[in-house]
């Protein structure tokens, strides 16, 4: 069961960055699913694992693109991301050692994180890039 969907409005008017975006909501629905239906704790740590792996490669991907463009607010970005890479270090640690007391709220915490890191930080650097690149046809990449 999803427990976040996509909607438009979570668009960033970057199709790298949307589809990034909308994978890691795979990720976190898989993740839910594996937790919900009880799977083995190694099964959750690998879901996590994966979820960690990803979320490294989009940061970058993400921060690359702000940086070519010169977005002034990448200093924010790359501490959020910092933030975000060790909570979920810590969840991936304690399940390690058995701790499956965190595990209903890991799915919490990742959802409110994304959601609230693409409608106020990420929607930052969309209206900038808007603005910025008005006149051109917007098709940014990360090298």
């Amino acid at each position: 069961m999803a427990v976040f969907t996509w909607n438009d409005k979570f668009s960033v008017s970057v199709e790298s960055m949307d589809k990034q975006h909308k994978y890691f909501l795979d990720l976190l629905n898989n993740l839910n699913d594996q937790i919900q239906q009880k799977y083995d704790d190694e099964t959750v740590t690998v879901a996590i694992h994966k979820l960690f792996n990803y979320a490294a490669f989009h940061f970058r991907d993400e921060e690359n693109i702000l940086n070519t463009t010169g977005f002034t607010g990448l200093k924010e970005q790359h501490r959020e991301h910092g933030f975000f890479m060790e909570q979920v270090n810590e969840m991936e640690e304690s399940l390690k050692h058995g701790d499956r007391v965190q595990l209903g709220s890991v799915v919490s915490f990742l959802k409110d994180w994304f959601m609230n890191h693409i409608m106020s930080e990420d929607k930052k650097y969309a209206a900038y890039l808007k603005i910025r690149y008005a006149s051109e046809s917007l098709t940014l990449d990360a090298d």
